[in-house]
């Protein structure tokens, strides 16, 4: 069964949210940072998919699916995790 590519930028998206909240949470321990960012949030998150998916792209002559899927992995990326940031009390 071919994986969507719909189901990556979900997860991805989610995980970055949730790395965003976790490491502006006010009273978080270096320790619980870590865990949840890297433990939890790093194996959840499909980085090595995302890149096949976008290289298996880039393979089958679709620049065109390449770039837009690299640019709205990166774009919801970056957003969720900026509004993960903003919906906890931030300790910056």
């Amino acid at each position: 069964a071919a994986i969507s590519p719909w189901n990556i930028v979900g997860v991805n998206t989610v995980g970055s949210f949730v790395l965003g909240a976790v490491s502006s949470t006010k009273g978080l321990s270096t320790r619980a940072r870590l865990s949840v960012g890297v433990g939890f949030c790093g194996s959840f998150t499909t980085f090595s998919t995302y890149t096949v998916y976008a290289a298996g792209l880039m393979k089958a002559n679709d620049l065109t699916g390449a770039v837009l899927y690299l640019f709205i992995s990166n774009f919801s990326g970056i957003l969720a995790a900026i509004l993960g940031a903003r919906m906890v009390p931030s300790e910056y």
